[in-house]
Parts: structure tokens; C-alpha cells; sequence
């Protein structure tokens, strides 16, 4: 076998995580191969390893940034060389979700990195649909929180929040801060909730108000900002940071509380059903999305939200020591996988 025709991978077995080569995948038409880049180690995919029985044989990660190497018939707008944003799901195009266009809830979908292999491989073999050309001032680093901007946008329509309401966010990570930047984008109110000095800080530098659950009490200082109102809207990403119940009740009544992120690693069994039912909130979910993917590399393109977070760096051969020796996190991010 020639060595242009084995593709390196790292895949998640009951043995924990190894390398592994196959066989090349060939192209037909209307796919696309591309040379993996840049992609992320996630939460998702720590949990993955760690429970290593759930999707015995997957490659890991579901964010890919590359470069286009071999086009299948007519690539109309993708040429090779292009330097492109590959959709972590893959829609059925058939169900009623797909017809409705609501793609990102189609309930036949491909989840890369989860129900199919992921991006933790050297090369990839994708539908042309699933991909998006980045504009050359959307540097590719960047571009791996295409998805985690597009479910900030998700979250927001979903609430349905409008234009002057307040958006308490719960946990200052990576998905907080993006969500932050999108609230203050749409000319919302961002209150950024979390237990950390050093993320609270960072926070800082993007919002007005931030709050310390660990030395203040959260509900009365929110009830201070928002002049007795409360949120009329929640976004949780905490990841436990700050419990889930607690959350619930930074909302005013006929509030709105987002949930986001994916049930497994969110932490949803401390919902508090007494502040559902006394302040008749409306709970919402969001657990990925393809559909605002053009908007989120716009936002990208003109600095409307920024993505230059500390993240460790690791080369692809060593990928496997994300899985074996980084803890938890109370972030959405592990590490970025450079193929360079």
C-alpha cells in the first residue's frame, strides 16, 4: 500500500486510545477529501474515553478545520487548496426536520466524533454540503468555534430575547464568553455568573457585570443589576461550576432558562422543579446546531466576537495525551490538535 493511500488516526477502544492506519477513503462525486489542519479535543470526547465502552472503535472530535486535496465531480464553489469549516452534523436532507429547515434537528443525522467517526484523523472525506469556504480574513484557529458561535445564536433565538432584555450567563468559559460577545452583538443585556476570580476576569473585559457565586450572593446582586426584574433570560454552560438549581432562580418569573451543552456532560439532576413551576419558567435546549453556520463565520470575519482563548496546543501524534493525562473541565475545551 502506498503511503499517499493510508490515512493515521486516533480511535477510542475499550483498551483507552491509540493510532491506528487504514485505508484511504475514495472520493465520489459531490464529496470533498480534505487534510485535516486544526481541529478540537472537547468534553464530549473526554467522556468518550473516559466511559470507553459507549462508542468502542470511534475517532474523536466533531470541529475540523483544513484544506480541500481532492474534489469529487464539479466542486462549483470548492476548489482544492480551499481552506474550509467542515458542519459537525450531517443531515438526512429527508425527515420532517430537514424539509422544515431545521436541519440541526434532523433525527436521522450523522454527529461526527459521536454516532460516526470524528476529525481526530490526518485526512477526511465529507459531502461538498457539509462544508463552508472560510474568507481569508477568518484566520483557521479561529474558525474551530464556528459551532460553539452558532450555538450562542441558537441559544438567543430560542429565547426568543430581545433587544435591551437581560441575559444572566452561567459559567465564564469558552461557550460563556462567546455567548457574552453574541448578547452584546444583538444589543442585549450580558450579567456573567461564575465562581472563578481568573475567568471573571477575563469576562470582565468583554461585559459590564460580573458576579462572584462564591463570595456574593448571586441572586440579590442581579436582583440589584436588573432592578428587581431578574433575567428575563438564562443561559446555563456552567457545567456544574454553579449548580443548575441555583441557576433557575437568577430568572424573573415567566422567565426563559437555556440549557446548553449536551445532557452527559451539562449536569441536568439538579433541575429545580420548584423554581420551574413557581416562576412558570420556559426551559429551552441547545445541544449543537449547523444552521447558523454563515452567521457565525460573518461574526468572525468582523471581529463581532473574538475567540483568542488560552488553549494548550498539542501536535497530532501526541493527541492521546489530552485523553490520558488533562482533567475535567469546566470549559466545553480540552486542547486544539495542530496537523502543521
Amino acid at each position: 500500500m502506498a503511503s499517499g493511500d493510508i490515512m493515521k488516526a486516533w480511535k477510542i477502544t475499550s483498551d483507552g486510545i491509540s493510532m491506528q492506519e487504514t485505508s484511504s477513503q475514495s472520493v465520489r462525486d459531490g464529496q470533498l477529501k480534505i487534510k485535516t489542519k486544526y481541529t478540537l479535543i472537547g468534553v464530549l470526547d473526554k467522556y468518550l474515553y473516559d466511559t470507553r465502552s459507549e462508542r468502542d472503535g470511534i475517532v474523536p472530535s466533531r470541529q475540523c478545520i483544513g484544506m480541500v486535496s481532492e474534489v469529487g465531480g464539479d466542486g462549483k464553489s470548492i476548489a482544492r487548496g480551499d481552506i474550509v469549516a467542515v458542519k459537525p452534523y450531517s443531515a438526512c436532507g429527508e425527515c420532517i426536520e430537514c424539509e422544515e429547515g431545521r436541519a440541526s434537528d434532523c433525527e436521522n443525522k450523522l454527529v461526527y466524533g459521536y454516532t460516526a467517526d470524528g476529525f481526530l484523523r490526518d485526512f477526511v472525506v465529507v459531502n461538498t454540503e457539509d462544508v463552508l469556504k472560510l474568507p481569508e480574513r477568518v484566520d483557521p484557529k479561529s474558525a474551530l468555534f464556528i459551532e460553539h458561535i452558532d450555538m450562542a445564536i441558537d441559544a438567543l433565538d430560542k429565547l426568543g430575547a430581545k433587544k435591551g432584555e437581560h441575559v444572566v450567563i452561567v459559567g465564564a468559559n469558552e461557550m460563556g464568553l462567546i455567548l457574552a460577545q453574541a448578547v452584546l452583538y444583538y444589543q442585549m443585556i450580558p450579567i456573567v455568573v461564575d465562581i472563578d476570580s481568573e475567568r471573571l476576569k477575563r469576562a470582565s473585559e468583554y461585559v459590564y457585570y460580573t458576579v462572584n457565586a462564591s463570595t456574593e450572593n448571586a441572586i440579590r446582586r442581579i436582583f440589584n443589576i436588573t432592578g428587581g426584574r431578574m433575567g428575563e433570560n438564562v443561559v446555563y454552560v456552567a457545567r456544574g461550576a454553579v449548580p443548575l438549581s441555583q441557576s433557575m432562580m437568577f430568572a424573573g418569573n415567566n422567565g426563559k432558562v437555556a440549557i446548553v451543552g449536551w445532557k452527559k456532560t451539562v449536569g441536568l439532576s439538579d433541575v429545580n422543579i420548584s423554581a420551574v413551576i413557581d416562576k412558570k419558567l420556559t426551559i429551552v435546549v441547545v445541544c449543537g446546531s449547523n444552521d447558523n453556520f454563515p452567521k457565525a463565520i460573518n461574526l468572525l470575519a468582523t471581529k463581532a466576537i473574538k475567540v483568542d482563548f488560552d488553549i494548550p496546543e498539542v501536535k497530532f501524534e501526541q493527541a492521546d495525551k489530552v485523553f490520558k493525562e488533562f482533567g475535567d473541565s469546566d470549559g466545553f475545551v480540552l486542547s486544539r490538535i495542530t496537523f502543521e
